[in-house]
């Protein structure tokens, strides 16, 4: 956790909801996103998404830029989860299809294909490291995500605050680095048909 930009969201006992915002080539992942399993359901991934969004479009330390050129970098996540996926899409993410493109010399088809170049090779470094670390560390856990990667969809964004209309209502009784986290409840669905009724989960397995 020290060593990029996180949001954790606090219940009165323990932490409630995590995510990580990893440089990578000039951009941002979002990555790691995890909720509580006593605490699902009631909005949490959509404010950690949001916050994620606010903190990278207000602070250039987490992208890596300096203060006088700072602007809303790129952000990009893959994930095989559909509850996160809603999640994103909700946050203004866009899907990115798998593409044959010349930084893949057209030879196979790539989601990430649709990342800047150096995004790119600033990724494809990152995972052939994290892959290295995670054979010596926990083989079973790596054979299962090399299984697995073709499971992942890329959702991109420009850092940005959401619209008015998208942000969720609030209770209390959750703190986020200090800001009140928004909690959407049964009651609030029923006075507001914006918020689909639909429980939301949001655990990402995958980094």
């Amino acid at each position: 956790m020290q060593r990029c930009a996180h949001v954790t969201l606090y219940g009165q006992l323990r932490p409630a909801g995590h995510c990580e915002l990893r440089r990578c080539g000039g951009a941002l992942e979002l990555s790691t996103v995890i909720v509580d399993s006593e605490k699902r359901g009631i909005g949490l991934s959509h404010e950690l998404v949001r916050l994620a969004l606010s903190r990278a479009n207000q602070d250039p330390i987490v992208s890596g830029q300096s203060l006088v050129n700072h602007k809303p970098p790129l952000i990009f996540s893959f994930t095989r989860s559909a509850a996160l996926a809603t999640t994103l899409t909700k946050a203004g993410f866009k899907i990115q299809p798998a593409k044959r493109k010349l930084s893949r010399l057209f030879l196979w088809k790539s989601a990430s294909a649709n990342l800047p170049v150096r995004i790119q090779l600033a990724l494809a470094i990152d995972r052939i490291t994290r892959s290295f670390t995670m054979l010596f560390r926990n083989l079973s856990k790596a054979k299962q995500q090399i299984k697995g990667t073709s499971d992942y969809h890329l959702f991109v964004r420009i850092a940005g605050p959401p619209k008015p209309k998208d942000e969720p209502m609030t209770t209390d009784g959750v703190f986020a680095l200090g800001m009140n986290v928004v909690r959407v409840t049964d009651k609030d669905l029923n006075q507001t048909k914006k918020v689909s009724s639909e429980k939301t989960l949001a655990w990402d397995e995958g980094e």
